[in-house]
């Protein structure tokens, strides 16, 4: 009945959908600009007693809010999730412009949990609302394109977030990330709720999609779904190695003795080198399937993490291998996330994608809390036992899910041999 009212049904595809798609793809700019004014002086301003509890925050308000947020988008629409998202953010620039102030920990705590609230609601519908004006066949693309173009713009940002965060007044961080999170709203307010896509998709495939309806849940029905959660959060887990205590490690003078414009430079390098591969993943993806993306991306990020964990135990830092182990984690990253999250809303109807894949988001984006609590159980050995750790981890992941893939190849191909 909804759809008989609309005077112009709405086309899924990319061209047909350009401006939206343009509009969406500015907002997910904004969304990284925010993150990293935000997290990059959280991680340079840490010290040894607090080590990455910021990380921590941050990765259980994401992952709670990112599900919360997908089903309130399928159930209460799109934009106004959206906008509630970007509100989010603007409450949390006050509480950092006072943590700032008055050197409050427990107020820069409320503001990375507001930050968490922020991306975990406004990213995770943006790259729904791209899979709604794509079509099925672009869910990798919609993905890939998101997160590219949000880690482009945080990757340009984090020189200068990095110098913002050596000046004693910290009120341009502050601006920076109001400006973001005003123009990010005002341009949410501005955008159609794509909604209407998703509704059409699914009355299209209704008769096929309509037992899956109240199946839509926790991300972990299937073998397959709870491997893709499994890597989500290994991915994260990665990330916030990155973020987190390798930055830790790398400003130490006893350790990397690295200055913090040399690791706005890593950060920025590890994030540029994620942003391609995510938009290189995201086309393969279409081509090829996401399961062998997904395989080799494993395993090009257990390398990386095997030489930042190789890198840990030499010190100072040399930048340029350091440079070279944290792009190969980037390109890691950036060529799973595309790939995971075709994976995780193939089976989804349209009418529940949101509620789909912030199911998966939330397992992923926990990754990141994941990586922050790891810091404090397995630092008996500081930076050397923590990234020794996440690489053997993920070593394991990688071995599993490429002993899955040839599995269900072998089946394809037992199938085929049957059927010919």
């Amino acid at each position: 009945q909804p759809v008989k009212q609309m005077h112009v049904k709405p086309r899924q595809g990319i061209w047909c959908n350009c401006g939206q798609a343009a509009l969406q793809l500015a907002l997910a700019a904004l969304i990284g600009v925010t993150f990293r004014f935000v997290l990059l002086p959280a991680a340079l301003l840490s010290d040894r007693n607090n080590k990455a509890d910021y990380l921590i925050y941050f990765g259980v308000a994401k992952a709670l809010s990112g599900r919360i947020g997908g089903s309130l988008a399928d159930d209460w629409g799109r934009k106004k999730t959206c906008v509630l998202g970007w509100l989010l953010g603007f409450s949390m620039v006050p509480l950092l412009a006072i943590g700032f102030a008055l050197h409050l920990s427990w107020v820069h705590n409320l503001a990375y949990l507001l930050l968490g609230a922020h991306q975990g609601v406004t990213w995770g519908l943006n790259i729904t609302c791209l899979m709604d004006l794509f079509g099925p066949s672009g869910r990798g693309l919609a993905s890939g394109l998101s997160n590219a173009v949000g880690y482009l713009a945080s990757s340009a940002c984090a020189p200068y977030a990095a110098l913002l965060s050596d000046a004693d007044n910290k009120s341009w961080t502050v601006a920076a990330a109001a400006a973001s999170v005003l123009s990010g709203l005002l341009l949410t307010c501005l955008s159609t709720d794509t909604k209407r896509w998703a509704v059409l998709e699914s009355v299209s495939h209704d008769d096929q999609t309509r037992h899956l309806d109240d199946k839509v849940s926790t991300g972990c029905e299937t073998t397959s779904q709870a491997l893709c959660s499994l890597a989500g959060l290994t991915v994260n887990m990665a990330t916030a190695l990155v973020w987190g205590s390798m930055v830790s490690w790398a400003k130490s003078p006893q350790d990397g003795a690295l200055s913090n414009l040399q690791i706005g430079n890593l950060e920025a390098v590890h994030t540029c080198l994620k942003a391609i591969a995510l938009c290189g993943s995201g086309v393969v993806v279409h081509s090829v399937g996401a399961r062998p993306v997904v395989a080799v991306s494993l395993l090009t990020l257990a390398g990386g993490l095997a030489a930042v964990a190789w890198q840990a135990r030499s010190t100072p830092a040399d930048l340029w291998l350091i440079l070279v182990a944290t792009g190969l984690v980037g390109l890691g990253v950036g060529g799973a996330f595309p790939a995971l999250a075709a994976s995780a809303s193939t089976s989804a109807p349209a009418g529940r994608r949101a509620s789909a894949y912030g199911a998966y988001r939330m397992w992923r984006d926990a990754g990141y809390s994941a990586g922050g609590l790891l810091e404090r159980l397995v630092a008996w050995d500081g930076f050397r036992s923590t990234s020794a750790t996440v690489f053997a981890w993920s070593a394991v992941l990688t071995t599993w899910w490429w002993i899955c893939w040839c599995s269900h190849l072998m089946r394809s191909d037992g199938h085929n041999e049957s059927d010919s």
